[in-house]
């Protein structure tokens, strides 16, 4: 009895020495992901080179990239067909020991049941999360993580995946970023358009305000009319009319003269720029003038030395004078 084998351990040993297969398809699984995304990014870079120099390499780097997916794919693979083994051969339950070494190891494994949750003292704070480690979860929380969701019904148990998780969470992030200032730069008018726009808008407004100019006439002569006339009802209807109106002209050139205001500020924006400019172009020719004149002026120093020198060496010596 003592030297005989307990008939649940050879199931657990399987399971064990498939959860390490899986263990190792996995690392190296992740570890061709990451060259494959380096060899990618290494093609990126050497096609803006371009040429027929590196023609050769380019190949090189397709075939290694074409190798390392094709292996990459056969590792997953192995990593599912792993998987439906694990769970296929799920772990047997030990039977009762005759012995007080089986007793042991029936207990080590097979720890008692909790007590129900009436009788404990402790309060559980919060339910169990589902973390089987099967690739449909794996597939829904990168996708919660990159979209900065985060349900939190599946989270990673190991320090690796804690990483990958961080990582995809980051680069979340920063595309939606990239693709919110993106759009906001492809939907805001250029310079042209602003103009067009506010062209527009001026002469909208323009034709507001004389249409509740008109209004306001009408509805006060229509006011004076009906209070000559000693007519109280039409006269109040039409003096609320007239202040409806009243309002509406204000409002509407209000919103003219804010648009006046903006389109002056990019007129002066405009007109500073052409300024600057001009003086650039102004300060940059005088600046060329003044070199050549300064040129000029050294070559004519340069000549005058020149004469000077020869002059002096013309004139007789004050010995042969006095002879």
């Amino acid at each position: 009895m003592g030297g005989e084998l307990v008939p649940g351990l050879g199931a657990l040993r399987r399971r064990k020495r498939l959860l390490e297969q899986e263990k190792w398809l996995a690392c190296w699984a992740l570890t061709l992901a990451g060259i494959g995304i380096g060899l990618m990014v290494l093609h990126a870079e050497m096609l803006w080179f371009g040429g027929c120099t590196w023609a050769f390499y380019l190949f090189l780097v397709k075939c290694t990239i074409s190798i390392s997916t094709f292996l990459l794919l056969c590792f997953i693979l192995a990593f599912h067909a792993k998987e439906v083994q694990v769970g296929w051969a799920p772990p047997q339950p030990l039977p009762f020991a005759a012995s007080p070494h089986h007793a042991l190891s029936a207990h080590t494994f097979h720890p008692p049941p909790p007590p129900p949750p009436g009788l404990s003292n402790e309060v559980p704070l919060r339910q169990a999360v589902n973390a089987t480690g099967h690739l449909s979860d794996t597939l829904w929380l990168i996708p919660i993580t990159f979209l900065t969701i985060g349900y939190g019904d599946v989270v990673p148990g190991t320090m690796w995946g804690k990483i990958v998780c961080l990582c995809t969470g980051v680069m979340g992030v920063c595309c939606t970023a990239l693709l919110v200032a993106v759009v906001a730069r492809k939907l805001e008018f250029n310079k042209a358009e602003k103009h067009v726009h506010n062209f527009m808008m001026d002469i909208q407004y323009a034709k507001e305000m004389k249409e509740s100019a008109a209004r306001v006439l009408q509805e006060a002569w229509m006011f004076y009319k009906h209070t000559r006339r000693k007519d109280s009802g039409a006269a109040r209807r039409h003096q609320r009319k007239l202040l409806a109106a009243i309002n509406t002209f204000r409002q509407v050139r209000l919103k003219h003269r804010k648009l006046r205001e903006q389109v002056n500020s990019m007129v002066d924006i405009s007109k500073m720029h052409m300024i600057l400019c001009d003086l650039q172009l102004g300060l940059s020719s005088s600046h060329q003038a003044l070199e050549k004149r300064i040129d000029t002026l050294a070559g004519k120093l340069d000549t005058l030395t020149e004469l000077l020198s020869t002059a002096l060496k013309q004139l007789p010596e004050p010995s042969q004078e006095a002879t």
